[in-house]
């Protein structure tokens, strides 16, 4: 292979990995007009159009997906191989996409920022609003750097650890009649309840737990983040499992 195909290739890899000129210029350290031409150029020694515009990204043909499955593992043992660099947090200057709820940067982000302004002072972190239902497509298009939610069936391409597992509880005004030690399931059932849905779904993990049951409930009111549930169940008759 001659070094001019060498280096398209590496370029085609980055535009790939990100699904955009301009990320794959950052990420490779060229100039914008420089990857544009680099594209132009395989178009020409590889006979197809390769990627074509989706809004503010590029989605590659059939023939990039199936070359890029190809080159892409080669690539990157090539890379590590000849350039065998660790992540050095110290002199990093890089912002990490995270698509995360926001019960979670209450947990976390202050904590991680204390952190980083320590041991990373170059790094950025970005949070993005987290969907159960997109958690795949959003690293497969690297939309995100990373996704903390639920775990699921998810692609041996990406990288995944387990952090650790929540704990559901029931939660109400303390005034609430359900408010008491022996509440029944069928009182539950029938109760007004709020239901976080970061998808927009009106049913939930507490749902099919009841149709179990052969019980139902009413999902009154949905909101799309946690930090408003305490507000909401101390000033209404609302029940929320969280």
């Amino acid at each position: 292979m001659r070094p001019q195909e060498l280096n398209l290739l590496m370029v085609f890899d980055a535009i790939m990995t990100e699904r955009s000129i301009t990320r794959a210029a950052n990420r490779l350290a060229m100039t914008q007009p420089a990857v544009s031409n680099a594209v132009s150029r395989m178009r020409v020694a590889w006979k197809d159009e390769l990627f074509v515009k989706d809004g503010r990204n590029i989605q590659p043909t059939l023939h990039a997906q199936n070359l890029w499955n190809q080159v892409r593992e080669p690539l990157t043992l090539l890379t590590e191989a000849v350039d065998p660099k660790a992540f050095d947090p110290a002199t990093a200057k890089r912002t990490f996409r995270v698509a995360v709820t926001d019960i979670f940067v209450d947990m976390a982000w202050a904590e991680l920022r204390c952190a980083i302004e320590k041991e990373a002072p170059g790094v950025n972190i970005h949070a993005v609003p987290y969907t159960i239902v997109n958690t795949h497509q959003i690293l497969e298009d690297a939309e995100v750097d990373m996704v903390i939610g639920t775990s699921g069936a998810i692609s041996n391409t990406f990288r995944t650890e387990y952090l650790f597992s929540p704990t559901f509880i029931c939660v109400m005004n303390h005034e609430h009649p359900l408010a008491k030690a022996d509440l029944k399931l069928e009182e539950f059932a029938a109760a007004d309840h709020l239901l976080v849905s970061l998808s927009g779904d009106v049913t939930g993990y507490t749902d099919q737990m009841l149709l179990q049951y052969g019980l139902s409930r009413r999902i009154a009111v949905t909101v799309n983040h946690f930090s408003c549930v305490a507000n909401l169940v101390k000033r209404s008759d609302l029940i929320c499992v969280t």
